[in-house]
């Protein structure tokens, strides 16, 4: 339930949300989730901690984005993180130099 709140609730800094993300999302695929980006600076600074099924928010390109970790990590404030792709207007991200094996 606390992940509807968080989709869900409005904050007044994010009222101009959409409009400055629209030229970011044109760069990603079509699809609900891309499989990585083409881009090399696909890296974000987490904002608000992101805990394991819960969102966060991190800045990235200038703007800041709603993210999710889909990995049992908790990313903390300041944390270097890699875009993995998006979900709608949220990123999906996980730490920089994360083995994906693991």
């Amino acid at each position: 339930m606390n992940l509807l709140k968080t989709l869900f609730s409005s904050d007044l800094e994010e009222t101009d949300f959409f409009e400055t993300t629209y030229p970011l999302t044109n760069s990603f695929s079509d699809g609900d989730q891309m499989d990585g980006p083409t881009s090399s600076d696909a890296t974000a600074v987490v904002k608000t901690i992101i805990q394991p099924g819960q969102l966060g928010r991190v800045r990235f390109q200038g703007v800041r984005w709603r993210a999710c970790c889909d990995r049992s990590l908790t990313l903390i404030e300041g944390m270097q993180v890699k875009v993995l792709g998006r979900r709608a207007n949220i990123l999906v991200v996980e730490p920089v130099g994360a083995c994906v094996a693991c």
